[in-house]
């Protein structure tokens, strides 16, 4: 008998303090799992992000791709205006290149004007105003004029963009392009009361990349 009763304690112990462990053991599976779970989550959070963020590192560099634009003198009579190539590298958002008559204010020559990599463009003519057109890029690879109220008007393949004083809409030029600011005045004939007429350039880097090799 008393083993027999020895072997019931036994047995009791034993199942009371199984059941504590047991119970502890599933809270902790629990947790395990929960934690697990979370980290899942994170993960799948972590890599919706990685996915989303080339998108914001990528739209800068597509916008940053710079468009070269020259403006040459375009000699078609012995009065035409003659100035030295101008040429600019222009980005979507740059501020436009501005155009306007050559003063003496700054102290250099217009060459040396022209010359630096500012956006202002200057040409010694009366009949050019001091704020006559601007050139911008947008749209991509597409550059655009405006008249900004010019008195003596500004010209795109012999058409007049706006009437005196008023500023034009945009227009888009294009390589080949032949631009005029102004009007030739008739009562001089000296170079100062010319109009300026502009061959346009676009787009011809590899003109540029082709001359370098010979």
């Amino acid at each position: 008998m008393e083993s027999d009763s020895a072997r019931a304690t036994t047995l009791l112990g034993s199942f009371l303090r199984g059941r504590p462990r047991h119970s502890s053991q599933s809270f902790v599976d629990g947790s395990v799992l929960r934690r697990r779970r979370s980290v899942g989550n994170n993960s799948s959070n972590q890599q919706a992000q990685t996915e989303a963020s080339p998108d914001r590192v990528l739209l800068p560099i597509m916008n940053s791709e710079s468009h070269r634009i020259r403006l040459v003198p375009h000699i078609d009579t012995r009065r035409s205006l003659r100035f030295d190539p101008i040429a600019r590298d222009l980005r979507q958002g740059d501020p436009p290149l501005r155009i306007g008559r050559f003063t003496d204010h700054s102290g250099l020559g217009i060459s040396a004007i022209n010359a630096l990599n500012s956006n202002k463009l200057a040409f010694r003519s009366k009949v050019v105003s001091r704020v006559h057109a601007e050139i911008w890029v947008a749209d991509g690879p597409k550059f655009f004029i405006r008249d900004t109220k010019s008195s003596s008007g500004t010209f795109l393949n012999h058409v007049r963009l706006s009437p005196a004083n008023a500023e034009s809409r945009p227009f888009q030029i294009k390589d080949g392009d032949i631009l005029q600011l102004g009007v030739d005045y008739q009562g001089g004939a000296e170079d100062i009361y010319k109009s300026v007429k502009i061959k346009v350039e676009i787009g011809r880097e590899w003109q540029a990349s082709a001359n370098a090799f010979k």
